[in-house]
Parts: structure tokens; sequence; C-alpha cells
């Protein structure tokens, strides 16, 4: 219908009434053409984000190549400005909470690293300790001294050198 009310105001003079009727005629057209235009852009954003169909980012792109067909001041322009500064404001609202999430996970490695490290210096020391306990007791060289026996000075003397020289093999 735009295209003929188009064409009839072209087969008119320029000031005469029936072109004025045809441009305005034209004119309203071209006004029902945009707003059609409009809702079926507007319907094709709804129905892609209701069904997940459309990330962030693609709705982005969609309004700024919906937003240079209209006018600058239009309403249709206005609406779509306020949806691609809401697009953006989601965009930065997700990637911050990605980015606190990701700062999280990693602090909980971090944690689980440090904790199996205390864990392992732990059982390490553990074993130390008593791998020491038991060679001290295996020597008996802090055991109070039973005279029970006849043992001369010279057997003892053999025998802490023994424990010297066994001391000595295991350093």
């Amino acid at each position: 219908q735009a295209a003929y009310w188009q064409y009839a105001t072209s087969l008119f003079k320029e000031g005469t009434e029936e072109r004025i009727k045809a441009q305005i005629e034209y004119n309203k057209s071209m006004a029902e053409l945009t707003t059609e235009q409009f809702n079926k852009e507007k319907d094709y954003v709804d129905r892609r984000k209701k069904y997940n169909l459309m990330s962030l980012t693609q709705e982005l792109a969609a309004y700024e190549k919906y937003v240079k067909a209209y006018k600058v001041g239009s309403e249709e322009r206005i609406y779509y400005e306020d949806k691609i500064a809401e697009t953006k404001q989601a965009i930065h609202d997700r990637l911050m909470a990605l980015n606190e999430e990701y700062i999280s996970k990693i602090k909980d490695v971090q944690q689980a690293e440090i904790d199996g490290i205390k864990e392992l210096q732990k059982a390490y020391q553990d074993a130390e300790d008593a791998r020491a306990k038991e060679i001290a007791n295996a020597i008996s060289i802090f055991d109070e001294f039973d005279r029970k026996t006849d043992v001369f000075g010279s057997k003892l003397i053999e025998n802490l050198r023994g424990q010297v020289d066994a001391m000595r093999d295991w350093a």
C-alpha cells in the first residue's frame, strides 16, 4: 500500500490537494509498516529469549542492528536504546558473577592444597618422631642399670662401643 501511495504522489503536481492527500496516505502507510516491523522485531527477540535460544550477546547484536533502522528520537529508537543499555548491564552483571564464582573456586582449591600440605607435614613429623623414639628405646641407653648380674666393666664398655657404632651406622 505504501508503494501505491508513493507512486500516486509522483503522479500529481506539487502543491495540489490530490498530492497532499496522497502524501498523507503514504506517510500513514509508512507509519503502519514501521509499527508492524517494530512489533515483529520485538516478538522475534521475545520468543527467542523465552525459549532460551538467544544469548545476551546475540540479543545485544539484534538490538544494535534494529536501532539503526529508526530515526533519532523516535519511540522505537528510544525503546531499542533502552534495551541496549539493559542488555549491556545484564552482560556486565553476568560477567561479574562468573568472575566471583571463579575466584571462589580458586580459593577453595588453594585452601584444599594448603590443608593437604599441612596434613602431609604432620604425618611426616609424626613418622619421624615415632622412628626417633623407636631408635631411642631400642638402644636402651637411658634405662636404669641393674646390678643383679656379674658384669665386668670391660663388658659394659664393649656394649657401649657397640651401641655407639650402631648409632654411627644409622646416622
